[in-house]
């Protein structure tokens, strides 16, 4: 079977237009994996644009609606956030602040995280520190 060839009804809110971010975006599109793809960032300019030009590619791909939204949003949605990695942070480190972002907007849902393959060993490496960043946001 194709990727993309089942769909779910499901919405993914993605924080953060970065980059990563709007690859992530364009890739769910591409893939058919949501109905609903929501858009969230502190620049309001850069959302609109990265929406705008999703939707400008959307009539080749199954039909997802692709919008600009609000933390509010992220109620009955899948969750994908990040911010960026300041210079000499650790990954460890980055986890962390993007638990903290995501708990302090109130979303209680999924958090998934984008992660490489020496990231994952890098974590399993540093136990302790990934437990103590998952406790301080009580997850």
């Amino acid at each position: 079977m194709a990727v993309g060839s089942e769909r779910t009804p499901d919405a993914i809110a993605i924080v953060g237009v970065g980059a990563v971010g709007a690859t992530t975006a364009y890739a769910l599109m591409n893939a058919g994996a949501a109905s609903d793809i929501i858009l969230i960032g502190r620049d309001t300019e850069k959302v609109l644009g990265e929406v705008m030009d999703l939707n400008h590619g959307s009539s080749f791909v199954p039909p997802v609606r692709i919008r600009a939204g609000g933390y509010e949003d992220c109620a009955d949605a899948r969750v994908t956030a990040g911010v960026r990695q300041k210079p000499g942070e650790s990954r460890i480190d980055l986890l962390g602040r993007n638990l903290e972002v995501v708990d302090a907007k109130g979303v209680k849902r999924v958090l998934e995280l984008q992660l490489n393959d020496q990231e994952v060993e890098s974590f399993r490496n540093s136990a302790e520190a990934l437990r103590a960043n998952l406790n301080r946001v009580g997850l």
